[in-house]
């Protein structure tokens, strides 16, 4: 058994302790790979949603913007609609008034012809004409 133990000894210890010390590194670079992982799969992270927040900042801002164009072409064509009502409605009321003032001038005609029916004096050889009575004036 002494020269097994002195085989182990000799042998096996010197190996043993390389054996740790290449195990104890690979540990090491273990930690140091996964610190590095998680660094770098942080800082993706963080770009990532960076890039995401930017991606939906410009969408919103391009939605904003054909929303606004599309109010605007809407509104250009109230605009014009109004206009073209405004325009009719002008025609319609010239024409109207028009209209009325050429009846009033023919109500003032008439009048004018029944002020001076009333002045021409009766003829004598008519019937008198019936006088309304203050009743039905």
């Amino acid at each position: 058994m002494d020269a097994a133990q002195e085989v182990a000894i000799r042998h096996v210890l010197p190996w043993l302790a390389m054996e740790e010390k290449h195990a104890e590194e690979q540990c090491r670079r273990t930690t140091v790979r996964r610190r590095d992982a998680d660094l770098f799969l942080t800082r993706l992270l963080a770009m990532n949603a960076a890039r995401v927040q930017s991606d939906l900042g410009q969408r919103l801002s391009r939605s904003r913007h054909d929303l606004e164009a599309a109010i605007r072409l809407l509104l250009r064509d109230v605009h014009l609609v109004a206009r073209e009502a405004l325009a009719r409605a002008r025609t319609i009321h010239e024409a109207g008034a028009a209209e009325v003032r050429s009846a009033l001038d023919e109500s003032a005609r008439r009048a004018e012809t029944i002020r001076a029916l009333r002045t021409v004096p009766d003829d004598p050889t008519r019937p008198p004409r019936p006088r309304a009575s203050a009743s039905s004036r």
